[in-house]
């Protein structure tokens, strides 16, 4: 049976139940049952919930009685299993087969990669970071170890932060390690625009000495001579008109020029009046430098939903004399506040430099 449901032409459909666009492999192939005489209209997730819930096909026009225990139910929530691979599920599973075999504790990356090492409490942070790298073959020197929302410090041990036995470590490594040659950047931040009722999205960079808050570059201060000696400049001439479907504002930093104090630089997408950044699809960043706009030196893209009015996306770091650093923010990264109401962003950004997040 043929899809009835709106082709965007960019290989996505309008759920009727949930009013998402979504890739088409998120839909089903066919009905949920073979009594079903009408087009595909709904996403996979929506017909396997409203199955579980109701017992029948959740298309309006369409009384068939559908079980939940039926062969294509089970097929379809497969399907959405493989597609949206649950990582805490994964954990909790092999965390019951090895248990037997010892004490043990995890590290993954943000990714769901994950290892397993021998649990001792009295093991160094250093030395634990060292097999991590070791594992999933990173540099060990741009690595983070984050347990409880906390940056594991090399001297201190793993009993220091009450770390238990199967216990889970995430491991946060850099998008982009920037080159000492690298100076002039781009951070260029996007997003499509919702179908009605359309906003924009204000791009800003927030310069910290350390937790300290030093300035904001956003569409009201392009730049800062004082604090920031014009090392960072806001352009607005990339953005699209909201009648299009995606919206630029790049941010252009100068490294070598960027004060010597200023140690972190975080970039965020917020809501000018939307109350959320939930119509907004896919809030992206792309990292180049300037004089080679189509080659992506990094790039980050946050595909859920956000219910909160701002998102961090990335931050730029640098500690003493080493490089800049550039961090994908996926810790406590969805905010309030907005263009017209910063405080909230910066109490919070103040607090994963404080946390070393």
């Amino acid at each position: 049976m043929d899809n009835g449901g709106k082709d965007d032409s960019f290989g996505s459909l309008l759920c009727h139940m949930c009013k998402v666009k979504k890739p088409v492999d998120e839909f089903p192939y066919q009905t949920v049952s073979k009594h079903c005489e009408h087009a595909r209209l709904e996403c996979l997730r929506c017909v396997v919930k409203y199955v579980n819930e109701h017992g029948k096909c959740p298309n309006e026009k369409c009384d068939i009685t559908v079980d939940k225990e039926d062969g294509m139910v089970k097929f379809f929530q497969a399907k959405l299993d493989t597609v949206f691979v649950d990582y805490n599920k994964v954990l909790e599973k092999r965390t019951e087969m090895i248990k037997s075999a010892g004490e043990f504790i995890s590290v993954s990356t943000i990714t769901g990669n994950t290892e397993w090492l021998q649990y001792k409490p009295d093991m160094k942070i250093a030395d634990l970071k060292r097999d991590v790298a070791q594992k999933l073959e990173l540099n060990e020197k741009h690595l983070r170890l984050i347990y409880d929302d906390q940056n594991l410090k090399s001297g201190a041990k793993l009993s220091d932060y009450k770390m238990g036995p199967y216990s889970n470590i995430f491991v946060i490594v850099p998008l982009y390690c920037v080159p000492e040659h690298l100076d002039n950047v781009v951070f260029d931040l996007s997003w499509e625009f919702p179908d009605v009722n359309p906003d924009f999205l204000d791009a800003t960079c927030f310069a910290f000495e350390k937790e300290e808050f030093v300035q904001v570059i956003d569409w009201t201060h392009p730049t800062n001579k004082y604090y920031l000696k014009d090392s960072i400049k806001q352009s607005e001439k990339n953005v699209t008109s909201a009648g299009q479907k995606t919206g630029h504002q790049t941010i252009h930093v100068s490294l070598k020029a960027v004060p010597c104090n200023i140690t972190h630089l975080y970039f965020t997408l917020s809501s000018w009046r939307s109350p959320s950044l939930s119509a907004f699809k896919n809030p992206s960043l792309k990292f180049y430098e300037t004089s080679e706009e189509n080659v992506n030196l990094c790039e980050t893209t946050i595909s859920h939903a956000l219910s909160s009015q701002a998102v961090i996306m990335c931050s730029a770091v640098r500690e003493g004399d080493r490089q800049w650093q550039i961090f994908e923010c996926s810790v406590r990264s969805v905010v309030e506040g907005n263009s017209k109401r910063y405080n909230p962003i910066r109490a919070r950004i103040s607090e994963l430099i404080r946390d070393g997040l």
